[in-house]
């Protein structure tokens, strides 16, 4: 029996997971009502445009073409689900572990990514083209061609589009290689970007910068309570974990990186929480706007399951 179960072990692929993952979330997503973010999102894509009061047009577009294959709460979610899932493939291919079982133990015990793996916000397409931009970065500092710099490009621009927050992973990716800054790739790849960014941000010029005057000013508090930290610290325990986050930041603690990626996602994921820290001093911060430091954190449990 025991020899039955290891070969069953044995014979679980990656992709066994990612299509499990997929179908627990499209049931979920089939059967339970919108939520209220997702309703204000679904009038967004009824009038689709470049740009909207509080976000960038992505969650838009995707729930617009979702709903051209299911009419109803599946084809609003539908992308966001493939785009979680397709995220969550592409973090363990960069993690180079092969431990597909413990790997679905992690996504499945942490509490925010169970939830947001088949809500249709603006998260969803962030993620995806996070470790998009991770995966391009990687091959970009191997081999600094036009190909490897126009994706580099597109993903940043992408990032962009789904949430601002894109711009820390750009800042911190920035910050912690500043030879880029010396790359006539990088530039190129950075002109790309802002090219493709620019449709957004006339929107926003025509707009009076609707969207920058909310979140750098719209959002603040009229003074600060000890609260906004103490809420934002435990609500990252609890939104990660709360018990797999003690593991995962155990291990982010004792990742010592290597290479110029391993440093990218070092300054990404501890930058990032520092940010969002600093921002509580201006008022509360939602849990799941530091989503993105789920790619490190994966990334080094799963290779602090190997040492």
């Amino acid at each position: 029996m025991m020899y039955l179960i290891q070969d069953l072990i044995k014979k679980v692929k990656i992709k066994h997971v990612i299509l499990i993952w997929i179908a627990i979330n499209m049931a979920s997503a089939f059967f339970s009502l919108l939520y209220a973010d997702e309703a204000y999102y679904v009038l967004f894509s009824k009038r689709l445009d470049f740009g909207y009061f509080d976000h960038p047009p992505m969650i838009a577009l995707m729930i617009r073409i979702g709903q051209f294959i299911f009419n109803n709460e599946l084809g609003v979610r539908f992308l966001a689900i493939i785009s979680v899932s397709t995220a969550l493939y592409f973090t363990y291919k960069l993690a180079e572990v092969h431990k597909p079982l413990l790997f679905f133990a992690a996504i499945l015990s942490i509490f925010g990514l169970n939830i947001i793996g088949f809500l249709a916000l603006p998260d969803s397409p962030l993620l995806l083209f996070s470790v998009l931009f991770f995966m391009t970065y990687k091959q970009f500092l191997l081999k600094e061609n036009i190909l490897n710099s126009l994706f580099l490009g597109l993903t940043m621009s992408a990032m962009l589009y789904s949430k601002y927050h894109g711009i820390l992973i750009i800042f911190f990716t920035l910050i912690s290689n500043l030879r880029l800054l010396k790359s006539r790739m990088f530039w190129f790849a950075a002109t790309v970007g802002v090219l493709l960014f620019i449709p957004h941000l006339v929107w926003q010029f025509n707009h009076d910068f609707v969207s920058i005057s909310y979140h750098f000013f719209g959002r603040s508090a009229s003074h600060y309570k000890f609260s906004f930290t103490s809420e934002y610290l435990l609500g990252q325990i609890l939104f990660y974990g709360p018990f797999t986050a003690i593991f995962m930041f155990i291990a982010a603690f004792r990742f010592k990186h290597t290479n110029l990626f391993e440093k990218a996602l070092v300054w990404n994921l501890w930058g990032i929480i520092g940010f969002f820290l600093l921002s509580s001093m201006r008022g509360r911060v939602e849990v799941n706007w530091t989503l993105p430091i789920l790619i490190p954190l994966l990334i080094f449990f799963l290779r602090y399951s190997i040492t």
